[in-house]
């Protein structure tokens, strides 16, 4: 079986159960231990693969530790992947999601993966990445965001700021957060369609990013200079538009 450079291998049962749910075109090849304990969420993957007509293998123990290591070996388990597609800004300009939240300068893939996973898990409707200074999809984000990176819309851009621009242009308000505003978002009323842009724990957002959001918003800290990193500032700020919208 033939594979590309930009093919990787997941592993996780969540992660391997997700991508043959939502995007069964990415699976390629199951591997699997051949003495594996048979639990059921393992028979379940078999099961999802052989409907599906992924193609699975089954490896001894010695071959499988050689040829994997660490948490994978561990797993006993894994699939080989085609490489993640993204959509573009047009997937959001025809289907109007209330909530995206745009991740600016996010280079750790572990920081970005938990960013994602929080994203979903709090009701966000899309991700939006740009094309510099952001890690990209891979192997390591997938297993930080737990199956979740195939449940959301991923949307990837050339630039923040024309995206921006369009999007005001169809009832976008667009929110950025920066330790340096007044306004803390417990006392911000959030409204949709609203755009929420997290910067990087080191620099945060990008300041020609700052000067082309609509309001800035800031998490109140109990100490001088502690910031967060941006999986946790996000999931505070999404927790927040969550509990308004629940009232």
């Amino acid at each position: 079986m033939l594979f590309n450079n930009s093919d990787y291998y997941i592993y996780g049962t969540h992660t391997i159960s997700s991508i043959l749910l939502n995007q069964p075109n990415r699976a390629i090849q199951l591997l699997i231990q051949d003495d594996f304990k048979k639990d059921l969420d393992k028979m379940k993957i078999l099961q999802m693969a052989g409907s599906l007509g992924v193609n699975v293998k089954y490896l001894a123990k010695r071959k499988f530790d050689e040829q994997f290591k660490d948490n994978i070996a561990r797993q006993k388990i894994c699939m080989k992947v085609r490489e993640f597609t993204y959509l573009n800004l047009q997937y959001i300009l025809d289907n109007k999601p209330k909530l995206c939240v745009v991740l600016d300068g996010i280079e750790d893939p572990g920081n970005l993966g938990r960013a994602i996973r929080s994203a979903f898990a709090l009701g966000a409707n899309v991700v939006i990445l740009p094309k510099d200074r952001s890690a990209k999809i891979t192997s390591a984000v997938e297993q930080s965001a737990v199956g979740t990176v195939s449940k959301i819309a991923i949307v990837r851009v050339s630039s923040i700021n024309s995206m921006f621009e369009k999007l005001k242009k169809i009832g976008y308000w667009i929110i950025g957060t920066s330790d340096n505003c007044k306004q803390d978002c417990w006392n911000y009323k959030f409204e949709v369609p609203l755009v929420i842009a997290i910067g990087n724990e080191g620099n945060g957002l990008r300041s020609g990013v700052i000067k082309n959001c609509d309001q800035l918003v800031q998490i109140p800290m109990s100490e001088l200079g502690i910031s967060l990193n941006a999986a946790d500032a996000l999931a505070i700020i999404l927790y927040e538009i969550l509990r308004q919208n629940l009232q």
